[in-house]
């Protein structure tokens, strides 16, 4: 806390004694926002510490009233999650949403809307730095759908990062969408730590569409609203926000190819940040650097500079920071020829970015692997590995990420041509013109475990040919994957789904078992068939009929109580769960039980408070 900011909390903390118990606690609080406002956690801490000892411990609130309990609750809550992300403490964005999560409801009880939906917000945040997007966006829409159309600093908060999280997502044009929008709002504010942080906002979406879309005047309007930036954040006393834009100009230099001046920058931002305080920020700082040596061919440093920085976000919840750092270390892993080494990273980084919600940097991360790895894959490894980037990219808005898609799609195809082509000249001379069953000698190598089951398969097969007077090959893989994944259904699902599987193949098909899984993943509503696996498919979609499905469940077994639902989910908090069945399946409202409202006497009476 710097001399000014002292002498000006010491003033008012002057004549505390003077104060009862829950205007001290509401005194305290309002102070440590001001700091936390600048990025100054530590301090905000230490003020709280007459009621609230350390992180990971809850806040004395016995004996106080509700409006200064939610306010202890709240303030602990969100340094809580700033001082767990900065110090790497494992949990602690889990004991953050609980304890923001208490203050909502007292909030809610008391019928203070305002201060519920700054509590909503700093919920979202939380949910957004374990890579949780979905999450982050219900709550933040809830905040700015139910605040008035104006430019109270809240609103301005949750459109912000709203915005964040598009960015996060890699949807630049959506959340430059939103803060185009917002920007008379944010030009009327008097609170300079918000407007630098939407003029950084609006600079990196600008960085990253003139990056994609080749726009030059999109990158000089990213240096210039950088400059702005740090003017605010100079202006608010946030040093910690001034050191990211320091980071963020030198990824600006790097994607402009001026890399001394880019390591130039990432050494005035890694300065900022030493001690173990601010690893999470130095390691973000490590990772743009290893991006700068991997342009510079100095991919020894790159893999070294990359491996650091995911050894920090392993150790902290920062999924998405956590993937992209695994990416550019297996592209330097790549390079440096240890192929199997880089394969593992890549396929993580892939499956990370997935759980975090980033779906476009884990196809990024996908597109990486074939293009660094070719020779490493097989046909089939290279053919899914397209597929799955192809539907988690269905929705990117960059042309580059377009063109190298297409690029990955020409390279399957020729390699799935060369293969084709050799085993086509190792064909014996007897070999059969005509597609056909598999036989029963074929069946028998294939050492398949119910042979009764996969009689009945194959019966199923030959009648459904027989009848559309048409010969189509099934795998020995693919029939026993039938047996295995159709036949509990009974035997009418799989003869519908094979009838419809040699009505709609061509007559060279093949059908192979990963055509039989990805039909038996989507389930029964699906249009899909053996032939035709990814007909009209929608990932989405797809995976919200198993989550629609658990939560029916789950209100079935707690008799509609959302909040013993919730516990069931896994959820920590009743109102998400409440936000996604409105959002996504309001035909389960239903099957809630609805909250009967107590009535409030006028006479307070004393009540032993929950722990």
């Amino acid at each position: 806390m710097d001399e000014l900011k002292n002498a000006q909390f010491s003033s008012a903390l002057r004549d505390e004694e003077t104060l009862s118990r829950d205007e001290r606690v509401l005194l305290r609080c309002r102070l440590a926002k001001e700091l936390e406002d600048t990025g100054d956690y530590e301090s905000a801490r230490e003020l709280l510490t007459p009621f609230w000892r350390r992180v990971g411990e809850r806040p004395d609130v016995a004996g106080l009233e509700d409006e200064a309990a939610a306010e202890l609750l709240l303030r602990s809550g969100t340094l809580t999650g700033w001082l767990g992300n900065l110090k790497q403490a494992g949990g602690a964005q889990e004991a953050a949403k609980d304890l923001i999560g208490e203050s909502l409801s007292r909030f809610e009880q008391a019928g203070s809307v305002l201060r519920a939906a700054e509590a909503r917000t700093e919920l979202a945040f939380c949910y957004w730095r374990e890579g949780a997007f979905d999450e982050a966006r219900v709550l933040l829409q809830q905040v700015i759908e139910g605040l008035d159309e104006d430019g109270s600093e809240l609103r301005l908060l949750a459109l912000l990062r709203n915005a964040l999280v598009e960015s996060s997502a890699t949807r630049f044009s959506d959340s430059l969408r939103i803060l185009l929008d917002a920007a008379p709002l944010f030009d009327a504010s008097n609170n300079h730590a918000l407007k630098g942080r939407f003029h950084n906002e609006l600079a990196y979406n600008f960085q990253s569409l003139g990056s994609s879309e080749n726009r030059a005047d999109y990158i000089d309007r990213a240096l210039v609203e950088f400059t702005a930036a740090s003017f605010h954040f100079e202006l608010a006393g946030h040093t910690r926000y001034r050191s990211r834009v320091e980071n963020n100009l030198g990824l600006l230099f790097y994607t402009l190819g001026r890399f001394t001046e880019a390591h130039e920058h990432l050494d005035r931002a890694r300065a900022s940040y030493s001690g173990p305080k601010n690893a999470v920020d130095a390691a973000s700082v490590d990772e743009t650097r290893a991006r700068v040596f991997l342009a510079q061919g100095l991919f020894s440093r790159a893999e070294e500079t990359a491996a650091a920085a995911c050894a920090v976000f392993e150790r902290t919840d920062e999924l998405a920071l956590l993937a992209e750092a695994m990416t550019t270390r297996g592209t330097a892993l790549a390079r440096l020829g240890r192929a199997t080494e880089a394969q593992r990273a890549l396929e993580r980084a892939a499956e990370i970015a997935e759980q975090a919600g980033n779906v476009e940097n884990a196809g990024m991360a996908l597109l990486t692997l074939m293009e660094e790895l070719p020779a490493q894959l097989s046909v089939a490894e290279l053919r899914a590995s397209y597929q799955r980037a192809d539907t988690l990219l269905a929705r990117s808005q960059h042309p580059e990420t377009l063109v190298r898609l297409r690029q990955a799609a020409r390279q399957v195809l020729d390699a799935q041509t060369e293969t084709a082509s050799s085993s086509s000249s190792a064909d014996t001379a007897d070999a059969p013109s005509n597609r056909h069953i598999v036989s029963a000698s074929e069946t028998a190598d294939n050492a398949l475990d119910d042979q009764e089951q996969m009689l009945a398969v194959q019966n199923l097969v030959a009648d459904a040919q027989r009848r559309r007077q048409k010969q189509i090959t099934f795998s020995a893989e693919a029939l026993g994957a039938m047996g295995r994944l159709f036949l509990k259904d009974g035997m009418k699902t799989l003869a519908a789904l094979v009838d419809e599987t040699i009505a709609a193949a061509p007559a060279d098909a093949l059908i192979t078992p990963d055509a039989v899984e990805i039909v038996a993943l989507r389930g029964r509503d699906s249009r899909g068939n053996f032939a035709q696996p990814w007909a009209d498919f929608s990932l989405k979609h797809e995976l919200r009929q198993p989550e629609k499905r658990f939560i029916e469940l789950a209100l079935k077994a707690a008799e509609g109580k959302i909040s013993i639902a919730a516990r069931l989910l896994g959820f920590n908090h009743n109102e998400l769960l409440t936000s996604i069945i409105k959002s996504r399946y309001p035909d389960l409202l239903a099957a809630r039980t609805p909250t009967i409202p107590r009535r409030r006497s006028i006479i307070r009476k004393p009540q032993p408070r929950k722990r």
